[in-house]
């Protein structure tokens, strides 16, 4: 979403997180993906600033932490300092590859400050470069899908996800992104979270990993498994097209079913995005309490239940 401040030159823009529930890695291939946008996002506030020179004062913060502080020289875009744990060089890649995309932006000579906030640890693989290019894209003027490509690749599921305001089927059609907005809200729901798996995954190293890989002859059947996921009318019935789901893509891949990391757990379990990080999805017939001991005595402290991260239409984002 966007907003103009009350000034008429203050910008604020905001774009939700991602989770990938199916098609993992065959979303690049055509199949269908069932996908959820979160309530957690990122936002971005841009307001013209006082300082010598044409320069962008930028930060990101996330928890009142100053993940990122730099300045950024204006209409050259050179960085002239920075702090912080993030990688200041893929910032200024998207917000040059903005310019050439829009040829204009950023050619102003006054300076400006843009603060980024997070509502969600980098670490848990809900988004954080694609809200940020969501946002850009909106500050900027440009397609977010063709800024996205020019500088992570992907499907772009995740930029769908970023200005959606529910679940949604994608799929790639020559190129181009299909998008169908789906009723995802069965009662089982409450079965359903998010484990983080301690580890955070590189998306583009995985996409290079999965290049090349005998993957034709799954494409249709995961296509049907996530039109099939979003109109399961019970638990046991999701489990069974989580279970296949985990089953293909183990045999494309070459690697172990994530349940077989885990073979005394009572649920089902299926690997999210790029597999061996980021977060699980696990189903659990019982208290939140017990999953939490449960996964707990296995070194594993974050989970979330899906029905309280996922966004629903007219549901207010978390702050």
């Amino acid at each position: 979403m966007t907003e103009t401040g009350k000034s008429g030159k203050d910008l604020f823009f905001r774009s939700s997180g991602k989770i990938l529930l199916s098609g993992e890695y065959l979303v690049l291939e055509g199949a269908k993906a069932f996908a959820l946008p979160l309530q957690y996002g990122q936002s971005l506030e841009v307001v013209q600033q006082e300082m010598p020179g044409s320069q962008l004062h930028w930060q990101t913060w996330w928890c009142n932490r100053l993940l990122l502080d730099m300045l950024i020289s204006l209409p050259a875009m050179k960085i002239l300092e920075y702090s912080g744990t993030l990688k200041a060089d893929a910032l200024v890649d998207i917000l040059r590859a903005a310019r050439q995309l829009n040829p204009g932006f950023l050619q102003q000579h006054h300076s400006l400050k843009a603060v980024a906030n997070l509502d969600f640890n980098v670490q848990w693989g809900f988004g954080s470069s694609s809200t940020l290019v969501s946002n850009i894209a909106w500050w900027s003027n440009t397609d977010p899908y063709e800024l996205n490509k020019q500088v992570f690749g992907g499907s772009g599921y995740d930029i769908a996800c970023a200005r959606a305001s529910g679940p949604l089927l994608y799929q790639l059609k020559d190129g181009r992104p299909l998008i169908e907005t789906v009723d995802f809200y069965p009662e089982f729901r409450k079965n359903l979270y998010l484990v983080y798996s301690n580890r955070k995954q590189d998306s583009r190293q995985a996409i290079r990993s999965f290049r090349g890989k005998d993957s034709n002859h799954c494409i249709s059947r995961i296509s049907e498994i996530s039109v099939q996921m979003t109109n399961a009318i019970s638990l046991q019935e999701f489990e069974g097209l989580m279970d296949e789901h985990e089953s293909l893509l183990s045999e494309i891949l070459g690697q172990k079913p994530l349940k077989q990391q885990f073979a005394d757990y009572p649920g089902s379990m299926k690997s999210l995005g790029a597999w061996g990080g980021d977060c699980w999805l696990v189903s659990w017939n019982g208290s939140q309490e017990n999953l939490i001991r449960w996964f707990s005595n296995k070194g594993f402290q974050i989970l979330f239940p899906l029905n309280r991260v996922m966004l629903t239409p007219n549901q207010q984002h978390v702050r």
